[in-house]
């Protein structure tokens, strides 16, 4: 396996224990949700230029190769890439969060949480595969 495989079973793990903290925990990710929320705007926009960094790093590991893997890791990049952009403009962070985690019911975390575990058993799974 090479950095690619690792990278791609990483994102799956870090999306398990997420997955995993939304079902055990669905009220304790709510109220991280909100302090992540509270967070000044200079720190968001530091954030994302990370974030973005990161993105693009990982368009060009898949640039340099063309596996599923390689797909994989350019899907992530694109939506880190979105995604940092989102921190630019606190209040749309806010409004995603709200309308996708904080309005809604433990249970529905939960079963949010449960599709994550598929996800990232996938991505674990493709990650050590070696595809």
């Amino acid at each position: 396996m090479d950095l690619r495989h690792y990278l791609v079973a990483a994102f799956g793990l870090v999306i398990l224990a997420k997955a995993v903290w939304a079902i055990l925990s669905p009220s304790s990710m709510k109220r991280a949700a909100e302090v992540c929320l509270s967070i000044s705007g200079k720190v968001n926009t530091l954030l994302g230029v990370l974030y973005m960094g990161l993105g693009m790093a990982l368009w060009i590991v898949v640039l340099a190769n063309q596996q599923i893997v390689d797909w994989v890791l350019l899907a992530f990049g694109v939506s880190m890439v979105l995604g940092g952009i989102l921190y630019f403009r606190h209040e749309r962070i806010r409004g995603v969060v709200e309308v996708a985690l904080l309005n809604r019911e433990n249970a529905f975390v939960r079963l949010l949480g449960i599709l994550m575990v598929l996800v990232a058993g996938a991505l674990v799974w493709v990650g050590v595969r070696g595809w």
